[in-house]
């Protein structure tokens, strides 16, 4: 766990890491601007194994359980819960799905879980705990490496697998001045070619780019006014 921080900690505190003119053939559409450079990059397992830090850890039943969010695709957010230290007997339900109810159960031990006005009701024999979805895209955020883009754009970098096909992908979650939380889900056959423009900001592009186990974070400028699609949507919370 100690190396994961000290990664973490190198990473983010360079200002840029070889920071590189690549040529535009290299994977930049022709005619958009000049050549790429790159910000920051992680590699993927370092970002999958940062993970169980952005959860929330509750103790239920005399065991450790991590309480965590899932996205898939089609703007849907979950509701994730788990046992520490293990991807196995994980429970995952859109959030839609928390009105009504569910049951998790692990090896026959059963935890009710209800959403009711926003706060999400966890209830066993013997306890019960309260979170909600907002606490749990608030500690993503703070607990996911950062990649400052400029002074305005500051994204919180995750992994997720979407849990409708299992497709890997990257989170990146944005909170705007005014406190509202953003948030872009992007595949990895998006941007094993091609990058992802996040936002552009002055006719420069900022977006992100996999090669290999590297994500890349970079940027270019924009040239002949182009604007990317919009690529992020807000949370809600």
């Amino acid at each position: 766990m100690k190396v994961l921080f000290a990664l973490a900690l190198c990473l983010l505190s360079s200002p840029a890491l070889r920071a590189a003119d690549l040529s535009p053939a290299a994977g930049v559409p022709a005619g958009r601007g000049g050549g790429l450079e790159i910000v920051t990059s992680f590699p993927l397992s370092f970002l999958e194994a940062m993970g169980e830090l952005c959860a929330k850890p509750v103790k239920i039943g005399g065991k450790d359980y991590l309480l965590s969010l899932g996205f898939d695709g089609g703007w849907n957010d979950y509701f994730s819960i788990k046992p520490a230290g293990t991807a196995d007997r994980a429970g995952m339900w859109p959030e839609k799905n928390l009105k009504d109810g569910v049951v998790y159960s692990d090896n026959g031990f059963e935890v009710r879980i209800k959403q009711t006005d926003g706060a999400i009701a966890l209830s066993w024999d013997g306890g019960s705990h309260r979170t909600s979805m907002a606490e749990l895209f608030d500690l993503l955020y703070a607990n996911s490496p950062k990649i400052v883009f400029t002074e305005h754009f500051t994204y919180a970098v995750s992994r997720a697998i979407d849990p409708r096909n299992g497709f890997g992908s990257t989170i990146a979650l944005r909170r705007a001045g005014d406190g509202r939380l953003f948030y872009s889900q992007t595949y990895d056959m998006e941007i094993d070619t091609d990058p992802k423009w996040l936002l552009d900001e002055e006719n420069i592009l900022y977006g992100v780019l996999l090669r290999g186990d590297d994500l890349r974070f970079v940027t270019q400028h924009s040239g002949n006014g182009y604007r990317p699609a919009a690529a992020e949507r807000q949370t809600g919370r």
